[in-house]
Parts: structure tokens; sequence; C-alpha cells
């Protein structure tokens, strides 16, 4: 009796270390997708300051740095919110992990005519 409580206490012994060092992974896993996210991060108080109406592409890009991703839409695309017309360029929210800033701005005139915060 003695060697199946042996047995089975090592077998639940092993178990969780399997599972705290899955759960140290994960962590660092995240860590790691987190400090690569803050590379083309910005702060919200960054955020608030760019101006709809006045800001362009050029001035947004100089005080955040390059974007995260880009795009350009020329006509509507269906399910996503975005004004026909424009380029949107996108930043991750600096310490938050899946949280993005979206500027739009109008082709035409270069200026920014929307942010969202998503």
């Amino acid at each position: 009796m003695k060697t199946v409580i042996k047995v089975t206490l090592g077998i639940l012994l092993g178990f969780t270390i399997l599972i705290g060092g899955c759960a140290a992974l994960f962590a660092g896993g995240v860590n790691e997708v987190q400090k690569e996210s803050d590379k083309t991060a910005i702060t919200l108080e960054q955020y608030r300051t760019v101006q709809t109406g006045e800001a362009t592409r050029a001035e947004v890009v100089e005080m955040a740095g390059e974007p995260q991703s880009a795009n350009e839409f020329s006509s509507e695309v269906e399910g996503i919110d975005n004004p026909i017309g424009s380029e949107c360029i996108y930043y991750n929210r600096k310490g938050e992990f899946l949280s993005i800033f979206q500027f739009c701005f109008d082709i035409n005139t270069g200026k920014l005519e929307s942010k969202t915060s998503i």
C-alpha cells in the first residue's frame, strides 16, 4: 500500500511541476510579446495630443515613431468602420496588451480625419 501512495504522490508532484513550468513559460512568452509590442507603442497622453483636422501623418510619425502597421482604404470594406479615401496607421498602447490606437488621414488633404482607441 505504501508503494501505491508513493507512486501517486510522485505522479502528483510531477504533474504539479509540469503545470508550474508551463505557466512560467507562458508568462515569459507574454512578457516578450509585450516588450515587442511596446517598440511601436505610444502613451494615452501622446494619443490625446494629436488633433483631428490638424495633424498630418508625417507629424504623427515624427511624434510617435514608425507605426506598427498601416492600411489604405480607397473603397468601403464590409465590417470595417474606416473612412473611404483614407490611410490609417496603427500604434500599440504602451504597457497594455492588445490595445491599439488608430489614426486615419484623408488621402486628399493629408489631415487627420479620425482617431480611435481599439
